[in-house]
């Protein structure tokens, strides 16, 4: 008898519900129910696993209200304070090619239409939109400036 074959009626005899085919490595097993075909396993996998990436790629990107400071992409917190200092170091360095962006806590989120925030540089403000987490992006749809 070989190596294979002791191994496969080894196994079969210990775990009665389940029937065990041997692949082309020796110690390589697939195990299929005798109660289900492997392919109801295998489409009930897929399934299971098509809902879970559904369900976080809407959870990614979400709508809502934020509060935060303008600031740039390059320095950052770094401006938070909103002292004309920092007003004029953001608008510096957006005239040299760097982005808006919402500092929210520690998060930051690039805007994606620079226009509605331009002329906030350095201001707290809550914006309503729509924010990307996975790209750390926010769409602003209103933005106004924050009540202290």
């Amino acid at each position: 008898m070989s190596h294979d074959k002791v191994l496969t009626q080894g196994l079969t005899s210990s775990i009665h519900p389940f029937r065990i085919l041997s692949c082309a490595r020796p110690k390589i097993f697939l195990v299929e129910s005798k109660y289900r075909g492997g392919d109801y396993t295998m489409r009930r996998t897929l399934a299971v696993s098509l809902v879970l990436a559904l369900t976080l790629g809407v959870s990614l990107v979400m709508a809502g209200q934020w509060s935060g400071v303008v600031v740039e992409d390059k320095c950052g917190a770094a401006h938070k304070a909103g002292t004309e200092k920092d007003i004029a170091c953001i608008k510096g360095c957006v005239a040299k090619g760097a982005k808006l962006a919402l500092l929210v806590g520690d998060d930051l989120y690039v805007t994606t239409n620079p226009d509605k925030a331009t002329g906030h540089e350095g201001h707290q403000v809550t914006v309503t939109g729509t924010a990307d987490k996975e790209k750390k992006t926010v769409t602003i749809d209103k933005l106004e400036m924050a009540k202290k």
